[in-house]
């Protein structure tokens, strides 16, 4: 597949068969993407972006979030309407990503592995619950 040379990896392919003319772009197109990778021979490590040195600790997550998330000390009234605006947008992202972590969480605290049609019909589920309960006059919810 390759080899290193002075520290730089260089790819090298070899394929069963000549390619077919229409595969020749994708062949210019694979090595394009891969000439853009760079592989390093040390270890991989977690690097946080946010801080100077590199190594994230709670203090630095807590003044990222609030540096960039909270608001500062003049009360911002169209901020609070932006993210009331976003709160009451359509429930289907929401949804899927609270089911999907859901099912993240089962299958590694209880070694429960969902099917996908299971997670699916759990996203709809959830999304129909959650749009009726932002009504304010939402009769009743769907059944379990």
């Amino acid at each position: 597949m390759g080899r290193w040379v002075e520290d730089l990896w260089h790819w090298e392919f070899s394929w069963r068969r000549e390619f077919f003319v229409w595969e020749e772009d994708l062949l210019c197109q694979l090595k394009g993407m891969l000439s853009r990778v760079k592989l390093s021979v040390s270890d991989d490590s977690w690097v946080s972006t946010i801080s100077v040195d590199g190594i994230y600790t709670v203090k630095v997550g807590y003044w990222f979030l609030s540096l960039n998330f909270l608001p500062d000390t003049n009360f911002n009234m169209d901020e609070c309407r932006s993210m009331k605006h976003l709160w009451d947008s359509f429930a289907l992202q929401k949804a899927t990503c609270w089911t999907l972590w859901l099912s993240r969480n089962a299958m590694i605290f209880e070694q429960k592995a969902s099917l996908v049609s299971e997670i699916v019909d759990a996203i709809k589920r959830t999304a129909l619950n959650w749009f009726l309960a932002k009504k304010s006059r939402a009769v009743c919810m769907e059944y379990e």
